[in-house]
Protein backbone atom coordinates (compact mmCIF):
# COMPACT_ATOMS: atom_id res chain seq x y z
CA UNK A 1 0.00 0.00 0.00
CA UNK A 2 1.38 3.67 -0.96
CA UNK A 3 2.24 5.73 2.06
CA UNK A 4 1.16 9.33 2.20
CA UNK A 5 3.70 11.43 3.65
CA UNK A 6 2.32 13.48 6.14
CA UNK A 7 5.37 15.68 7.42
CA UNK A 8 9.15 15.61 6.86
CA UNK A 9 11.36 17.69 9.26
CA UNK A 10 14.86 18.09 9.46
CA UNK A 11 15.28 18.95 13.11
CA UNK A 12 18.22 20.31 13.35
CA UNK A 13 17.45 23.00 10.45
CA UNK A 14 13.87 23.64 12.25
CA UNK A 15 12.69 22.93 8.60
CA UNK A 16 8.86 21.68 7.57
CA UNK A 17 7.94 20.23 4.48
CA UNK A 18 3.77 20.66 4.15
CA UNK A 19 1.23 18.17 4.86
CA UNK A 20 -0.14 16.61 2.06
CA UNK A 21 -2.95 14.30 3.59
CA UNK A 22 -6.61 15.16 4.74
CA UNK A 23 -6.70 15.49 8.96
CA UNK A 24 -7.67 11.79 10.16
CA UNK A 25 -8.47 9.53 12.94
CA UNK A 26 -5.64 8.12 14.57
CA UNK A 27 -6.03 3.85 15.16
CA UNK A 28 -2.71 3.01 15.76
CA UNK A 29 1.18 3.71 15.58
CA UNK A 30 4.15 2.28 14.18
CA UNK A 31 7.48 3.64 15.54
CA UNK A 32 10.68 2.94 13.14
CA UNK A 33 13.77 3.81 13.70
CA UNK A 34 14.30 3.66 17.63
CA UNK A 35 18.31 2.41 18.50
CA UNK A 36 18.97 3.38 21.93
CA UNK A 37 16.07 4.36 22.74
CA UNK A 38 12.63 2.42 22.68
CA UNK A 39 9.21 2.27 21.41
CA UNK A 40 7.83 2.98 24.35
CA UNK A 41 10.01 6.35 24.79
CA UNK A 42 8.59 7.88 21.27
CA UNK A 43 5.25 7.17 22.65
CA UNK A 44 5.95 8.82 25.93
CA UNK A 45 6.71 11.85 24.05
CA UNK A 46 3.96 11.91 21.82
CA UNK A 47 0.96 14.63 22.40
CA UNK A 48 -1.59 12.23 21.01
CA UNK A 49 -2.92 8.97 21.45
CA UNK A 50 -4.76 6.17 19.40
CA UNK A 51 -8.65 7.61 18.59
CA UNK A 52 -7.22 11.55 18.47
CA UNK A 53 -7.63 13.33 15.06
CA UNK A 54 -3.95 14.10 13.19
CA UNK A 55 -3.64 17.71 11.67
CA UNK A 56 -1.15 19.51 10.46
CA UNK A 57 -0.66 21.19 13.63
CA UNK A 58 -0.27 18.14 15.67
CA UNK A 59 2.37 16.97 12.90
CA UNK A 60 3.94 19.78 14.13
CA UNK A 61 3.88 19.58 17.47
CA UNK A 62 4.89 15.60 17.57
CA UNK A 63 8.09 17.17 15.84
CA UNK A 64 8.83 19.64 18.28
CA UNK A 65 8.58 16.92 21.11
CA UNK A 66 10.39 14.78 20.10
CA UNK A 67 13.21 17.28 19.08
CA UNK A 68 13.26 18.78 22.45
CA UNK A 69 13.92 15.55 24.32
CA UNK A 70 16.99 16.02 23.04
CA UNK A 71 17.64 12.55 21.22
CA UNK A 72 16.67 12.98 17.99
CA UNK A 73 17.77 14.51 14.87
CA UNK A 74 14.99 14.66 12.45
CA UNK A 75 12.05 12.58 12.28
CA UNK A 76 9.49 11.52 9.33
CA UNK A 77 5.80 11.01 9.86
CA UNK A 78 3.94 8.93 7.22
CA UNK A 79 -0.15 7.58 7.03
CA UNK A 80 -0.79 4.04 5.93
CA UNK A 81 -4.41 4.11 6.02
CA UNK A 82 -5.18 4.92 10.20
CA UNK A 83 -2.01 3.86 11.04
CA UNK A 84 0.19 6.84 12.26
CA UNK A 85 4.02 6.11 11.01
CA UNK A 86 6.45 7.68 12.79
CA UNK A 87 10.24 6.79 11.67
CA UNK A 88 12.98 8.67 14.00
CA UNK A 89 16.66 8.95 13.66
CA UNK A 90 18.35 9.28 17.15
CA UNK A 91 21.04 11.24 18.11
CA UNK A 92 24.66 9.02 18.23
CA UNK A 93 25.46 8.21 21.95
CA UNK A 94 28.50 9.30 23.48
CA UNK A 95 30.58 6.13 23.51
CA UNK A 96 34.08 7.18 24.28
CA UNK A 97 35.31 10.83 26.38
CA UNK A 98 38.67 11.44 26.25
CA UNK A 99 40.54 14.92 27.89
CA UNK A 100 44.16 15.18 26.34
CA UNK A 101 46.85 17.68 27.73
CA UNK A 102 44.50 18.57 31.04
CA UNK A 103 46.88 19.63 34.17
CA UNK A 104 45.23 22.60 35.75
CA UNK A 105 41.95 20.33 36.16
CA UNK A 106 43.22 16.49 36.12
CA UNK A 107 41.54 14.54 33.42
CA UNK A 108 39.80 12.04 35.69
CA UNK A 109 38.30 15.09 37.23
CA UNK A 110 37.10 16.95 34.62
CA UNK A 111 35.48 13.34 32.92
CA UNK A 112 33.79 12.25 36.24
CA UNK A 113 32.36 15.93 36.37
CA UNK A 114 30.74 15.85 32.96
CA UNK A 115 29.48 11.72 33.88
CA UNK A 116 27.92 13.52 36.78
CA UNK A 117 24.01 14.87 38.22
CA UNK A 118 24.01 18.38 36.99
CA UNK A 119 25.34 20.06 39.58
CA UNK A 120 23.12 22.60 41.82
CA UNK A 121 23.82 26.40 42.75
CA UNK A 122 25.97 27.36 45.72
CA UNK A 123 26.00 30.38 47.03
CA UNK A 124 25.92 33.27 45.06
CA UNK A 125 28.95 35.90 44.62
CA UNK A 126 26.46 38.52 46.10
CA UNK A 127 26.55 36.67 49.69
CA UNK A 128 30.49 36.74 49.22
CA UNK A 129 30.60 40.80 48.90
CA UNK A 130 27.76 41.39 51.17
CA UNK A 131 29.17 39.80 54.18
CA UNK A 132 29.67 41.94 57.20
CA UNK A 133 33.10 40.20 58.61
CA UNK A 134 34.40 39.76 54.90
CA UNK A 135 37.00 42.26 54.94
CA UNK A 136 37.58 41.69 59.26
CA UNK A 137 38.83 38.14 58.33
CA UNK A 138 42.24 37.38 58.39
CA UNK A 139 44.32 36.79 55.29
CA UNK A 140 44.30 32.99 55.52
CA UNK A 141 40.46 32.85 56.17
CA UNK A 142 39.39 35.42 53.17
CA UNK A 143 41.73 33.58 50.80
CA UNK A 144 39.99 29.82 51.69
CA UNK A 145 37.19 31.88 51.07
CA UNK A 146 38.03 32.81 47.67
CA UNK A 147 39.52 29.47 46.75
CA UNK A 148 37.11 27.66 47.84
CA UNK A 149 34.52 29.66 46.35
CA UNK A 150 36.48 29.62 42.91
CA UNK A 151 36.52 25.71 43.26
CA UNK A 152 33.12 25.20 43.34
CA UNK A 153 31.96 27.83 40.31
CA UNK A 154 34.38 25.88 38.01
CA UNK A 155 32.65 22.21 39.15
CA UNK A 156 29.53 23.60 38.32
CA UNK A 157 30.53 24.76 35.08
CA UNK A 158 32.06 21.59 33.73
CA UNK A 159 29.26 19.46 35.28
CA UNK A 160 26.11 21.85 33.28
CA UNK A 161 28.30 21.77 30.32
CA UNK A 162 25.93 18.39 29.32
CA UNK A 163 28.30 16.29 27.58
CA UNK A 164 28.85 13.36 29.74
CA UNK A 165 29.94 9.46 28.51
CA UNK A 166 26.75 7.48 27.61
CA UNK A 167 24.85 10.95 26.51
CA UNK A 168 23.08 12.16 23.40
CA UNK A 169 25.50 13.55 21.37
CA UNK A 170 24.67 16.89 20.02
CA UNK A 171 26.60 20.27 18.31
CA UNK A 172 25.11 22.21 20.87
CA UNK A 173 26.21 20.19 24.05
CA UNK A 174 29.59 20.22 22.80
CA UNK A 175 29.97 23.70 22.29
CA UNK A 176 28.60 24.64 25.87
CA UNK A 177 30.79 22.22 26.96
CA UNK A 178 33.73 23.66 25.15
CA UNK A 179 32.76 26.91 26.72
CA UNK A 180 32.40 26.13 30.25
CA UNK A 181 36.31 24.52 29.79
CA UNK A 182 37.35 27.82 28.66
CA UNK A 183 35.67 29.49 31.62
CA UNK A 184 36.70 26.95 34.62
CA UNK A 185 40.43 27.31 32.79
CA UNK A 186 40.26 31.29 33.13
CA UNK A 187 39.00 30.91 36.20
CA UNK A 188 42.78 29.54 37.25
CA UNK A 189 44.24 31.90 35.36
CA UNK A 190 44.75 30.48 31.89
CA UNK A 191 43.28 33.08 29.80
CA UNK A 192 45.33 32.07 26.98
CA UNK A 193 44.15 27.98 26.85
CA UNK A 194 43.31 26.41 23.53
CA UNK A 195 40.39 23.80 23.51
CA UNK A 196 39.97 22.02 20.29
CA UNK A 197 37.43 18.84 19.71
CA UNK A 198 37.59 15.93 18.11
CA UNK A 199 34.70 14.09 17.35
CA UNK A 200 35.28 10.44 15.76
CA UNK A 201 31.78 8.37 14.33
CA UNK A 202 31.79 4.38 15.04
CA UNK A 203 29.60 2.22 14.80
CA UNK A 204 26.03 1.56 15.75
CA UNK A 205 25.50 5.13 15.58
CA UNK A 206 27.94 5.89 18.45
CA UNK A 207 30.89 8.62 18.50
CA UNK A 208 33.70 8.96 20.20
CA UNK A 209 34.81 12.52 21.62
CA UNK A 210 38.45 13.62 22.40
CA UNK A 211 38.88 17.32 23.99
CA UNK A 212 42.71 18.40 23.46
CA UNK A 213 43.61 21.14 25.69
CA UNK A 214 46.82 23.58 25.73
CA UNK A 215 46.68 25.15 28.86
CA UNK A 216 49.31 28.00 27.95
CA UNK A 217 51.23 29.93 30.64
CA UNK A 218 49.56 31.11 34.08
CA UNK A 219 48.58 34.41 34.08
CA UNK A 220 49.70 36.72 37.27
CA UNK A 221 49.32 39.89 38.94
CA UNK A 222 53.03 41.22 38.93
CA UNK A 223 52.11 44.56 40.48
CA UNK A 224 49.22 45.69 42.12
CA UNK A 225 48.33 49.52 42.67
CA UNK A 226 45.80 52.16 43.98
CA UNK A 227 44.98 55.29 42.55
CA UNK A 228 43.02 57.98 44.04
CA UNK A 229 42.69 55.90 47.33
CA UNK A 230 42.50 59.40 49.84
CA UNK A 231 41.32 57.87 53.03
CA UNK A 232 42.23 54.39 53.09
CA UNK A 233 45.94 52.99 52.30
CA UNK A 234 47.12 50.74 49.92
CA UNK A 235 47.61 47.92 52.51
CA UNK A 236 44.61 48.41 53.99
CA UNK A 237 42.55 48.43 50.78
CA UNK A 238 44.49 45.25 49.74
CA UNK A 239 43.32 43.78 52.72
CA UNK A 240 39.95 43.80 51.33
CA UNK A 241 40.87 42.34 48.00
CA UNK A 242 41.33 38.32 46.98
CA UNK A 243 43.93 39.16 44.56
CA UNK A 244 47.55 40.07 45.74
CA UNK A 245 50.60 40.71 43.61
CA UNK A 246 53.48 38.56 43.77
CA UNK A 247 54.81 38.06 46.94
CA UNK A 248 56.35 34.71 48.01
CA UNK A 249 53.41 33.89 49.99
CA UNK A 250 50.75 34.10 46.64
CA UNK A 251 52.83 31.48 44.96
CA UNK A 252 51.37 29.38 47.93
CA UNK A 253 48.17 30.92 48.23
CA UNK A 254 47.77 31.02 44.29
CA UNK A 255 46.31 34.33 44.96
CA UNK A 256 48.08 36.13 42.54
CA UNK A 257 46.64 34.18 39.47
CA UNK A 258 44.77 36.81 37.51
CA UNK A 259 41.12 36.12 36.54
CA UNK A 260 38.90 38.43 35.23
CA UNK A 261 36.43 36.81 37.47
CA UNK A 262 38.43 37.11 40.25
CA UNK A 263 39.00 41.11 39.07
CA UNK A 264 35.87 41.47 39.13
CA UNK A 265 34.82 40.21 42.57
CA UNK A 266 37.52 42.49 43.94
CA UNK A 267 35.77 45.64 42.39
CA UNK A 268 32.56 44.47 44.55
CA UNK A 269 34.41 43.76 47.75
CA UNK A 270 35.96 47.54 47.67
CA UNK A 271 32.81 49.15 46.56
CA UNK A 272 30.90 47.49 49.32
CA UNK A 273 33.71 48.42 51.48
CA UNK A 274 33.49 52.26 50.96
CA UNK A 275 29.85 51.98 51.06
CA UNK A 276 29.78 50.40 54.72
CA UNK A 277 32.31 53.13 55.63
CA UNK A 278 29.86 55.80 54.52
CA UNK A 279 31.08 56.51 51.01
CA UNK A 280 28.10 55.69 48.68
CA UNK A 281 29.47 57.98 46.06
CA UNK A 282 32.48 55.80 46.03
CA UNK A 283 32.70 53.87 42.53
CA UNK A 284 35.57 52.06 40.59
CA UNK A 285 35.70 54.49 37.95
CA UNK A 286 39.08 53.24 35.97
CA UNK A 287 40.53 50.34 35.43
CA UNK A 288 44.17 49.23 33.51
CA UNK A 289 45.26 46.09 33.47
CA UNK A 290 48.70 46.02 31.50
CA UNK A 291 50.01 42.82 29.95
CA UNK A 292 54.13 42.64 30.70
Amino acid sequence: MKLKKLTATLIALGIAAPAWAADFTIKNFRIEGEQHTSEATVRSLLPVKEGDTYTDAVGEDIIRRLHASGFYENALLEQNGNMLIITVKERPIVSELTVKGAKVLPTDAIVKQMSTVRASNAGSDEDLVNSKQDTEKSYDQKQADFERTTDSSTAQAIASAGLAKGDFFSQEALIRALRALDAAYKEQGKNNVKITPEVQELSQNRVAVTINIEEGETTRVKKLDFEGNEHFSDYRLSRVIGLTDGTWVSWVTKSNVFSWEKFSKDKARLESFYHRKGYFDFKVDFEDVQRQ
